[in-house]
């Protein structure tokens, strides 16, 4: 990210903590000098000397990597030895030996701690020729230890194991009588016959083919994808604009996995249920208070007196437009119930006209799996008026509600 600090690099500035040992990790993009961008070196060595100066009081490991551009290889060269300097003011040393460039010299650095220097060891320095770029590829070993595993189990429906054809003859046999390439990419071999065609003969002729080939296929890739987000992002509706331009530039919000510090998860849940409860009697007492106004009699334009019977066709048009989403508490997601349907939609039909005709909804469709969700991002978890509880019902809930709606809006 490009602060607005710093006019003569960019840079990427991350922190992990593992086992209560910090690290700094910082990586550096030093764009090379021209009359373009207007970046001097003598700019970048002041900027980066005031940016030295935060990270080095810091406290805890630092790691300093990326393209700086400087031919620190070089002892002749005045910027190479003026940055040696900057980093020997500050108690840090450069680990990367070698070339980094397919032109030559060392651009491509990894900066510590003088006194850290064992926390990171070059394993290699690779003219990885299957990238499409100009740099090696630096590995380098670090000391960081992984964290603590925590075992974790999930229990999931393996929808993909389930074969249509055998759920179909299921729901018919025992089928109760009551009912209460998203983009392909057309690209071939090509690359790969070219590479091998390389390794088997490493002529200069076959390894320029071969790139010309790899960077024909990295191009086409770039362009599928292009026509394929364009092609969603114009499809998409007001409605769901947003969460595909989220989707696409990865601005997904991670709040639904953030929840207060707990030891029991069910004394968690209790925790919430007691408050939202609490909240909505609250809001229940404040109406014993209101005075009810008193309002000349006004006839009403239309009237609804009682709901029609739907048929199999309503009920199988409604079904299908709807939202594929299921609840946890849903007996068959709602992707098995679309498949399914010709088998499935007379009972639902008999479902909801049993209900329309009853003027009630049965209990067990009443359920709803209750998710708490932070307000907005940056909001303290630990505080329980920071969330709002999210319901997600059940299918034949939604469905109940749909048809009520249709009526109703007609």
């Amino acid at each position: 990210m490009n602060s607005g600090l710093f006019k003569s690099f960019e840079h990427v500035d991350l922190t992990v903590t593992v086992n209560d040992v910090t690290t700094r990790i910082v990586l550096i993009y030093r764009p090379p000098p021209s009359r373009t961008n207007g970046c001097k070196t003598a700019d970048f060595l002041v900027e980066f000397a005031s940016f030295l100066e935060v990270l080095v009081i810091a406290p805890g490991r630092l790691i300093i990597l990326g393209d700086f551009n400087i031919h620190v290889d070089n002892a002749t060269n005045g910027d190479a030895l003026k940055f040696h300097d900057l980093l020997c003011s500050m108690n840090l040393v450069q680990l990367v030996r070698g070339s980094t460039h397919a032109s030559g010299h060392t651009l491509d650095l990894v900066i510590t701690r003088s006194i850290e220097s064992p926390i990171c060891t070059i394993s290699d320095v690779t003219n990885d020729n299957s990238l499409p770029s100009d740099h090696s590829l630096i590995k380098f070993i670090t000391d960081i230890s992984r964290p603590h595993a925590t075992k974790t189990t999930r229990v999931i429906r393996n929808i993909r194991s389930i074969r249509s054809d055998q759920l179909v003859e299921a729901i018919k046999k025992y089928k109760p009588v009551d009912s209460d390439d998203e983009y392909g990419i057309s690209v071939d071999t090509l690359s790969v016959n070219f590479e091998r065609a390389w390794l088997s003969s490493p002529l200069e002729i076959n390894k320029q083919i071969f790139h010309g080939a790899r960077t024909s296929y990295h191009d086409e890739c770039e362009r599928a994808k292009t026509q394929y987000h364009r092609s969603r992002i114009q499809s998409a509706n007001t409605r769901k604009l947003f969460a595909v331009v989220d989707e696409i530039t990865g601005d997904k919000k991670s709040t639904g996995a953030i929840l207060p510090k707990h030891n029991d998860p069910q004394q968690m849940a209790q925790d919430f249920s007691d408050f939202f409860c609490g909240k909505i009697r609250k809001l229940r007492d404040t109406f014993h208070d209101v005075t009810k106004p008193s309002l000349p009699p006004c006839p009403p334009s239309h009237s609804f007196s009682n709901f029609k019977p739907i048929t199999r066709d309503d009920a199988t048009k409604r079904i299908s437009a709807m939202n594929s989403k299921s609840s946890a508490l849903d007996p068959m997601p709602t992707q098995l119930v679309k498949l399914c349907l010709p088998e499935l939609v007379d009972d639902l039909v008999n479902i909801a006209n049993t209900s329309f005709e009853a003027g009630t909804v049965p209990r067990r469709h009443k359920r709803a799996l209750v998710r708490p969700l932070l307000k907005k991002p940056g909001l303290d978890p630990d505080v329980l008026s920071n969330y709002r509880p999210v319901s997600n019902l059940l299918f034949e809930h939604k469905f109940l509600e749909n048809m009520c709606f249709n009526q109703i809006d007609e």
